[in-house]
C-alpha cells in the first residue's frame, strides 16, 4: 500500500512561469498571468495577477525554462499603474494564464484606495558621517558645494508585499 503526499497543496499541480511564456507569441508581454494560490485563497472581488511588461528569456538553457520576468502587479485590489517589478517564484508550478476572452472580466474591479508610500531614492547622510565624507572628498581634492551634500542612495526591494515603492530616475532626497 502506497501513501499518497500529506502536504501536497492542489496549487502545485499547474506549470511555472517559463513553461508558460514560452508557448506564447513575444514571450507573453502584455498578457495577464496569477497564481493558482492566489485564485483560491481570495475572492474574486480582490484579484491578484501581474500584467507581463518585460522578459528576459536564458538562452543557453535547452528548454528556455529561465530567465526574468517583470510586470505591473495587482494585488488583493491593489494595484501600482506604471512600477514594473521584478516577478518572484516563477519557478513554481502553480501559475495560470488567463484567456484573453476572459481578461476583462478577471481584472473588472473597483480598486481600493492607494496606501503605498513614495520611498526616496537618496537620504542624506547622518552628520558626522557626513562630515567625514566632505573630510575626504576635500583631502582628495574634490570640490564640495554645501547645498549638494553627499548623499546615500537607497535600494527598496519592489515586491507586492511592500507598501512603498521607488519613483526610478527621479532624484528625490528624503529627510532623516
Amino acid at each position: 500500500m502506497t501513501m499518497a503526499a500529506v502536504h501536497r497543496h492542489t496549487w502545485h499541480t499547474g506549470k511555472n512561469l517559463f513553461s508558460i511564456l514560452t508557448e506564447l507569441p513575444n514571450f507573453g508581454v502584455g498578457r495577464i498571468v496569477t497564481r493558482r494560490r492566489w485564485v483560491q485563497m481570495y475572492p474574486k472581488e480582490e484579484p491578484s495577477y501581474y500584467k507581463i511588461t518585460r522578459v528576459k528569456i536564458d538562452c543557453t538553457r535547452p528548454d528556455l525554462d529561465q530567465g526574468e520576468v517583470w510586470g505591473e502587479c495587482t494585488y488583493r485590489g491593489y494595484s501600482r499603474e506604471g512600477v514594473s517589478v521584478s516577478i518572484g517564484a516563477w519557478w513554481k508550478r502553480e501559475w495560470e494564464l488567463i484567456r484573453k476572452t476572459d481578461e476583462e472580466e478577471f481584472i473588472k474591479f473597483t480598486p481600493k484606495a492607494e496606501h503605498f508610500h513614495a520611498a526616496p531614492n537618496y537620504v542624506r547622510l547622518p552628520p558626522l558621517l557626513e562630515a567625514m565624507a566632505k573630510k575626504q572628498l576635500d583631502d582628495k581634492g574634490v570640490k564640495v558645494d554645501e547645498n549638494d551634500p553627499p548623499l546615500l542612495k537607497l535600494q527598496v526591494n519592489k515586491g507586492y508585499r511592500y507598501n512603498f515603492y521607488q519613483i526610478e530616475g527621479e532624484k528625490s532626497v528624503g529627510e532623516y
